[in-house]
């Protein structure tokens, strides 16, 4: 974007941006933007606007002054300039709470002169990270799938092109009208803005042996490699009436047998034609929809030009070098079946594989994440009770268990959670069985009388011979190791309390009753960075990348924080930074870890963020401008 017309966007904008949507009767060209904050204690909404080049308007902030919480949907039109007729633009709203941010969404739409197009934006909250989101992930951000941020199951949130798609699928992939993107591997260029589908130029998509070109249909040799080309369709070529291979027009042989797509004897021969053939006249060879010598069948040259009778400049490195040939067309090289850069021959990714950064990547697995677990192809922390595990394993959900030290934990079985009995695997069981019997947490017991009866084994008489080991309750032998029925010898029961029976004797209450720490087993632990949780909870382990404090409610946080560092953040002394520990892509002005491949903010092992100026590109393989 010219530093002019910057310069006259900022100067529009800064009169003009955002108005109330609610009772404004002229239609001018702009966008109303609708904000869901989905039920977030928010007072400020910040919207800002991008398109390829560089920010359009923005940040803004209304109210311009907090007045306590916003309604949970508000309406603001942004007024554009009309040169922006066609430009696509991207929306970020970020929810504000006492000028701390608290949610962002994301939105897009293509601008229309003249009209009032409508974007929508749904905040997500900022402090719970990605683990279990069923959205997509952007900047530690859970967001709702959309167009402008498609991803499901907390995989990294892509922006869909909105030329080739119009949705984001159930699958988490750009697509349109449920269908994959309109690209040459289908025979299309385009998605039908009114939910059609699939488009070439302005007619339907191209059938079989035919790839769409500058927006029409044509039959190369690319699309048509074993039959020939006739009326813009591809036929088989072994017919006298339709003869020829490779792609070529098709032959007319004059009655003559077709042989291997060559005539016995063809109407346009080289007795009678110096340029190219197709069907039985003779064409100048020089056109790039007719191109060739030698009386041979015509070539179309796609997106090629003819050049003395031969098609050159088609789809190569000098004339794709931000993409890969796909059928002789080049194509962006981001799908899994068509990924590559630099003009050369796009790969089909294998089963399971994606493409990013234009390059076939194998799912997660232990080389590329070492530290946490896999959970639907997204490497997670590993932390979490909902994907907990290491080594690149498959995360586990711990169920009623804890996450501790990245292994699920089983719950311990006492009488907090057990009204049975706890066997000698720590499972609750019923305390009903003669072969385990007991109740109130206490250990299963074996009733020799085979009978249990209230959860304790029955016996003719309760003493210190026929309950050797429990104690007696209304004449019942109890197991005697439950805190409500507890003794040895076959004495009476007794109960404890909020104690605990250990070998038939009262003690102390347990570890959560008092502990103003978390709990290792039955000894209570201060919190730290090791052993954090609320009183009385499981301890568990903070992850040190992310987090160095226990707080005192607690929960991991880095420093003086209320939660752990976002995407690509390292804690450091106490401080989230971006670093080449735990950011990949490069680092914003803002100390954001941003994934390094978009227009505007690209970078690796967190370099400084570079803004690619006019036709530079950020190279999705070396996020190096270009």
């Amino acid at each position: 974007m010219s530093s002019l017309k910057r310069l006259f966007l900022l100067a529009l904008v800064a009169l003009v941006v955002l108005v109330p949507a609610i009772g404004c009767k002229e239609i001018t060209t702009s966008l109303i933007v609708t904000v869901d904050t989905k039920g977030l204690d928010v007072d400020q909404l910040e919207y800002s606007g991008f398109d390829a080049d560089a920010g359009l308007f923005g940040p803004s902030v209304r109210p311009e002054v907090a007045a306590g919480p916003i309604p949970s949907v508000s309406l603001v039109r942004v007024r554009l300039p009309d040169s922006l007729d066609g430009v696509t633009v991207d929306v970020l709203v970020r929810g504000l709470r006492e000028g701390v941010v608290v949610g962002e969404g994301r939105g897009r739409q293509v601008v229309k002169k003249g009209a009032e197009k409508s974007v929508s934006v749904d905040l997500g909250n900022t402090s719970g990270g990605c683990d279990g989101c069923t959205g997509c992930c952007s900047n530690g951000v859970c967001l709702t799938p959309g167009a402008a941020a498609c991803g499901v199951n907390g995989a990294a949130c892509a922006i869909c092109d909105l030329l080739t798609t119009n949705e984001c699928g159930a699958d988490g992939r750009c697509s349109c009208a449920g269908g994959p993107p309109c690209t040459a591997a289908i025979g299309a260029d385009r998605c039908a803005t009114d939910g059609g589908g699939c488009l070439c130029g302005n007619g339907p998509a191209c059938e079989p042996g035919v790839e769409c070109l500058r927006g029409l249909c044509q039959c190369t040799a690319a699309s048509c490699p074993s039959g020939c080309c006739m009326g813009g369709r591809c036929l088989p070529g072994d017919t006298s009436m339709s003869c020829g291979t490779g792609g070529r027009a098709c032959l007319d042989c004059l009655g003559s047998a077709c042989n291997a797509g060559s005539c016995a004897a063809a109407a346009c021969n080289a007795s009678n034609c110096a340029g190219c053939c197709s069907g039985s006249g003779c064409q100048n060879g020089t056109d790039n929809s007719a191109c060739g010598v030698g009386a041979m069948g015509c070539l179309s040259c796609g997106l090629g030009s003819c050049d003395a009778g031969a098609c050159v400049d088609t789809c190569s490195p000098g004339t794709c070098p931000s993409g890969c040939c796909l059928a002789g067309q080049c194509v962006l090289g981001t799908d899994p079946l068509a990924c590559g850069s630099g003009g050369v021959a796009c790969n089909q990714c294998s089963t399971g594989s994606t493409c990013v950064g234009q390059a076939c990547t194998n799912p997660c697995d232990a080389t590329n994440c070492p530290t946490g677990c896999c959970q639907s192809g997204v490497c997670r922390g590993g932390n979490s009770n909902t994907a907990c595990g290491t080594g690149g394993v498959t995360c586990e959900a711990c169920g009623l268990g804890t996450c501790r030290m990245k292994a699920c934990v089983a719950p311990v079985c006492d009488a907090t959670n057990c009204a049975g009995c706890c066997d000698g695997t720590g499972t609750c069981q019923l305390g009903t069985s003669p072969s385990s019997c007991g109740l109130g947490g206490g250990s299963c017991a074996t009733c020799a009388s085979g009978s249990c009866q209230d959860g304790g084994c029955a016996a003719t008489t309760c003493d210190s011979t026929t309950c050797p080991t429990g104690c007696c309750a209304n004449g019942v032998c109890m197991p005697g190791t439950a805190s409500t029925s507890c003794g040895v010898g076959g004495g009476t029961c007794v109960s404890c309390g909020s104690g605990t029976c250990d070998a038939g004797a009262c003690g102390a209450p347990p570890c959560s009753a008092s502990c103003q720490g978390c709990c290792e087993g039955t000894t209570c632990q201060a919190r730290g960075p090791s052993t954090c949780g609320p009183n009385g909870s499981t301890c568990i382990a903070c992850d040190p990348l992310k987090a160095d404090t226990c707080s005192a409610s607690g929960t991991c946080v880095c420093g003086t924080g209320s939660q752990p560092c976002g995407f690509g953040l390292h804690c450091v002394s106490g401080m989230c930074k971006c670093d080449n520990v735990t950011c990949a892509g490069c680092c914003a002005s803002n100390g954001a870890c941003q994934m390094g491949t978009a227009k505007n903010a690209c970078g690796a092992d967190a370099g400084a963020c570079a803004n690619c100026t006019g036709a530079l590109q950020c190279n999705q393989s070396t996020r190096v401008c270009n």
